[in-house]
C-alpha cells in the first residue's frame, strides 16, 4: 500500500507532466490506479488537468481502480474533456459504475449542434479473473451507440 507522500509525489508528477514535457501530439492514454479502494479522488484534478492539456487524445484506457475517473469523461456543456476521444477501454471490476458508463457513451455519441457528430466508437472491456460484464440491458444500450468488444 502506498503511503501518503507516494499518493502526494503521483499526483505531482500527473499535474505537472503535461506542462514539463509537452505533448501536443499525444493520441493515446493509459491511467493505472492500484490499492487506491474506495477513494482515489486526490488524483482526480491532477488527471482532469492532464487531459485537458492533451485535447488530441483519441484512446483511454483506464485500468484498475482508475475506473472511478469516468465520470470526467461525461461531456457536458462545462466539461470536454478529449473532444476527440474514439475508444475508452476500461477494466471491468467491482468498482465499474454502469450508469456512469452509459452516460459517457450517450455524451460522446450521436450529433451535436452545428453539424458533425461526435467521435466515440467503440468500448473495449479488459475482463479480470473474477470480472462480470456489465448487464444484458446496458450491453444492449451501449451496443446500439458504439461498437462493443471484450
Amino acid at each position: 500500500m502506498e503511503s501518503m507522500d507516494d499518493l502526494d509525489v503521483d499526483q505531482r508528477v500527473l499535474w505537472n507532466l503535461g506542462r514539463i514535457f509537452p505533448m501536443p501530439l499525444l493520441d493515446t492514454v493509459t491511467l493505472r490506479l492500484y490499492g487506491a479502494g474506495a477513494d482515489c479522488s486526490g488524483s482526480t484534478p491532477a488527471f482532469a488537468n492532464f487531459l485537458e492539456l492533451h485535447p488530441n487524445i483519441r484512446e483511454i484506457a483506464l485500468k484498475c481502480d482508475a475506473v472511478q475517473k469516468l465520470d470526467l469523461l461525461v461531456l457536458t456543456s462545462s466539461s470536454c474533456l478529449c473532444p476527440l476521444l474514439e475508444t475508452l477501454r476500461v477494466w471491468v471490476g467491482q468498482r465499474l459504475d454502469e450508469a456512469t458508463l452509459m452516460k459517457v457513451v450517450e455524451s460522446r455519441t450521436g450529433c451535436v449542434e452545428g453539424g458533425g457528430t461526435k467521435h466515440l466508437r467503440r468500448v473495449v472491456f479488459s475482463l479480470g479473473e473474477h470480472s462480470l460484464l456489465p448487464s444484458e440491458s446496458t450491453m444492449a444500450v451501449l451496443g446500439e451507440r458504439v461498437a462493443l468488444e471484450w
